[in-house]
C-alpha cells in the first residue's frame, strides 16, 4: 500500500486514498483540496465529518416501478450533491456504456480461456457496482474473482449468465435514476 501511494504521487497525483475507504476519509480528503465554498454550497456534513443524510431532503426521483435499494439512491444523491446533475449524468452514461463492455471482454477472455483478463474484467465489474452500492453484484464478483485468482472457479459459463444479469439489473436502476 505504501509502495502504491508513493507511486501514485510521484507521477504527479495530489493526494492518495486508498480502498476501501470509510466516507469520513473521503470527505477529509476533499475538504484539503476544494474550496471551503463548495462544501458550503453542495455538502452537508455533520459534525463528525460524514454526509448527513437527514440534511439531505432532495431525492433523484419520488417513485419508481423498480424496487430499487435506498443505499444505492442515497449513494446516487450523495454523488448528486457533490457533482451536479449534469457530471452525475455524465458518470451515470459512462458506467451504462462501460458495464457491457467489461462483460463482453470477460465472455470473450473465457472463450479465449484467458484467465488474468477474465479477474480484470470481474474486478472492474466489481469497482463499478461497489461504487453505486450494488453490494450483491459486488459480492458476487469478489468471490467470482477470488476463485478465479485461486483457480477454484468451477461453472464459469454459469456465473457469467448470472453475473450477466446482475450488469443488466445495475444497468436498469442507473437508467431509471438517470431520468
Amino acid at each position: 500500500l505504501v509502495d502504491a501511494k508513493e507511486k501514485c504521487l510521484s507521477v504527479g497525483m495530489d493526494d492518495f486514498l486508498s480502498k476501501p475507504f470509510i466516507e469520513s476519509d473521503l470527505i477529509e480528503v476533499l475538504k484539503k483540496w476544494m474550496p471551503q465554498s463548495f462544501f458550503e454550497n453542495n455538502l452537508e456534513v455533520d459534525n463528525e465529518g460524514l454526509i448527513n443524510d437527514e440534511l439531505i431532503n432532495e431525492r433523484i426521483y419520488e417513485k419508481s416501478d423498480l424496487n430499487i435499494n435506498p443505499i444505492i439512491i442515497d449513494k446516487i444523491n450523495h454523488f448528486k450533491k457533490l457533482m451536479g446533475n449534469e457530471r452525475l449524468s455524465d458518470l451515470l452514461v459512462k458506467a451504462i456504456e462501460e458495464i457491457p463492455k467489461y462483460l463482453y471482454l470477460l465472455i470473450e477472455s473465457n472463450k479465449n480461456i484467458n484467465i488474468e483478463e477474465m479477474i480484470r474484467s470481474v474486478h472492474s465489474l466489481k469497482s463499478m457496482s461497489a461504487n453505486f452500492s450494488f453490494t450483491k453484484m459486488s459480492v458476487y464478483c469478489q468471490d467470482f474473482e477470488s476463485d478465479l485468482k485461486n483457480k477454484k472457479c468451477k461453472n464459469i459459463d454459469e456465473r457469467i449468465t448470472e453475473l450477466n444479469n446482475y450488469c443488466y439489473e445495475l444497468i436498469r436502476i442507473l437508467q431509471e435514476v438517470n431520468r
